[in-house]
């Protein structure tokens, strides 16, 4: 990762992403048993604060057993307080009880 952030201005001048991961998990209360397991992954991926949007060049996610995931576009409006984690938007996502 490049990158160069004022965490107590809360600004960016962007980033860059590689990167490559092994065995594990992506846990959340959006998938029906609340993880799906990985066999690896590979993220790429650029930020661009002049134009609010985080382009993801590749997110591939072998899940095993020939299953896999692959991901190619662009996010729109990501601030970098997103970024910062100082302004994060409520979640849509109901809390698990």
């Amino acid at each position: 990762m490049r990158t160069r952030i004022d965490l107590a201005g809360a600004t960016t001048e962007g980033f860059r992403v590689d990167l490559g991961f092994g065995k594990g998990s992506l846990k959340s209360a959006l998938l029906p048993e609340g993880a799906v397991g990985l066999k690896q992954g590979e993220l790429h991926a650029v930020y661009a604060p002049e134009s609010g949007q985080l382009r993801l060049a590749k997110l591939d996610l072998d899940l095993g057993g020939g299953a896999g995931l692959a991901v190619k576009g662009s996010l729109d409006a990501i601030t970098p307080e997103l970024i910062a984690g100082t302004d994060l938007p409520a979640s849509p996502i109901p809390p698990v009880s």
